[in-house]
């Protein structure tokens, strides 16, 4: 346990990884989660400025109290097989097949033909 209550891993992002993470909801997995701070008043800058996190983590989606787990971005499945089909289509494909859907293959064998001389 860290010294805020929480379990040390869900208490702040993992620092190895070099990309971005982000806390999300160990029940759900929504990224609607809020902390208890304590915020002062700059008047400098006219901001207001974190001064100390605590312990309590609250899921606005489950509308209850939730723990930490920290994620890191991925591709979203769309983005993925797009940059997949990418690859095959340029011949850098390392273990790729081609599907051809009914659609498609509807369109005959001269279309098909054509289609991979010239994509």
């Amino acid at each position: 346990m860290s010294e805020d209550g929480n379990a040390a891993s869900s208490a702040t992002p993992p620092t190895s990884d070099t990309k971005k993470q982000y806390p999300v909801c160990s029940k759900c997995g929504s990224d609607a989660v809020v902390r208890d701070a304590w915020a002062f008043w700059n008047s400098e800058t006219q901001l207001w400025e974190l001064k100390d996190v605590f312990e309590y983590t609250y899921c606005l989606t489950c509308e209850s109290e939730a723990k930490l787990v920290w994620n890191s971005p991925v591709e979203s499945r769309k983005e993925k097989i797009c940059h997949l089909n990418d690859e095959l289509r340029q011949g850098q494909g390392k273990n790729g097949q081609i599907l051809l859907t009914s659609g498609i293959h509807a369109h005959g064998q001269e279309f098909i033909t054509e289609y991979r001389q010239n994509p």
